[in-house]
């Protein structure tokens, strides 16, 4: 399964079949087993911990869903100040490819390098530069101890590749 962040589109890749998406059918399958009412979710590509929740118990769907939701918002200004320059050059740059690619098709006539996006107009996913397929979630007691001070039964990280 997969999940491309920029553009919102949950679907699954065949290795035989490149040519097309596979239809996304488990979206209401649960998460885990036994079901579990509240999902925390890290990974470690970016500092934003996503929390799922569903009365019901969290399905696959709900995990795409949120996740979407969360790396579609903003990237704050002390966010982006709190990496290395080097790497918010990254993400700018790749933010002005994802908005070229979204709003101009990809093609420009020729090469022309990128209109400089605003700080305020940067995205969570551009964070993420080339990694934006959801691969899976895991269990790591030791990543989550370090990154949020404990580990619980519903935290998961993400794993996520280009």
């Amino acid at each position: 399964m997969r999940r491309l962040a920029n553009v919102g589109q949950t679907s699954g890749f065949n290795q035989e079949a490149r040519d097309r998406d596979l239809a996304f059918t488990q979206k209401e399958e649960p998460a885990t087993m036994p079901r579990v009412k509240q999902l925390i979710i890290i990974t470690e590509h970016s500092p934003w911990c996503t929390v799922v929740t569903n009365e019901n118990g969290v399905t696959m769907g709900d995990i795409c869903v949120q996740v979407y939701r969360e790396y579609t918002n903003a990237i704050t200004g002390p966010e982006l100040t709190s990496i290395p320059a080097r790497v918010q050059e990254q993400i700018k740059r790749i933010s002005a490819h994802n908005l070229m690619m979204t709003t101009q098709g990809g093609w420009q006539g020729g090469y022309f390098p990128p209109t400089p996006i605003p700080t305020d107009q940067l995205k969570r996913y551009d964070w993420l530069r080339e990694r934006v397929f959801f691969e899976g979630l895991r269990k790591d007691d030791n990543y989550a101890i370090s990154r949020l001070g404990y580990s619980a039964p519903n935290v998961f990280i993400m794993d996520l590749s280009n």
